[in-house]
């Protein structure tokens, strides 16, 4: 349900990285800090008296974090030429927030760890596959893992 009573945001971002390449590694780390200069964050958040989300201005949250990035190039000889390339990422966000007496859908329940490996590999027939690990640690949730495979292939190249 929109709200047209709805204010706008107003923060100031800081972020500042680093990205290191070294022959096949590929490293990139960042360390960020969102300060909100209000409190009207807009958030989904849920009416208890007709069990309805609405959107609205709930409170003011300032998150401070990190991403750490590492990428590995395989050649033929690592893993015995089965996978391409490996790459592990990781973030971390840490958010001040002022308690409230609502159910937040998405700001005050965000992720504090998340984790993804992920391997590729090349199949016959020019067939692409990847293999994706997620870790997920959410503020009041329970952890959540999840593996993925994808495949693709190019069919036409324009």
């Amino acid at each position: 349900m929109g709200n047209a009573n709805l204010k706008q945001e107003e923060s100031t971002n800081y972020e500042i990285g680093v990205n290191y390449f070294w022959e096949s590694i590929k490293v990139n780390s960042t360390i960020f800090r969102k300060k909100v200069r209000n409190t009207n964050l807009i958030d989904w958040v849920l009416n208890e008296s007709n069990a309805i989300w609405i959107a609205d201005n709930i409170t003011k949250v300032n998150t401070t974090g990190f991403e750490l990035g590492l990428n590995f190039i395989l050649d033929n000889n690592d893993f015995y030429g089965i996978f391409s390339q490996l790459n592990i990422d990781y973030t971390y966000l840490n958010s001040d927030k002022i308690q409230t007496e609502f159910l937040s859908r998405y700001v005050l329940e965000h992720l504090r760890h998340d984790l993804s490996i992920s391997l590729f590999n090349n199949l016959p027939f020019e067939i692409n596959q990847s293999w994706t690990f997620n870790y997920e640690d959410r503020v009041s949730l329970k952890d959540h893992y999840t593996i993925d495979t994808k495949f693709d292939e190019t069919i036409f190249k324009f």
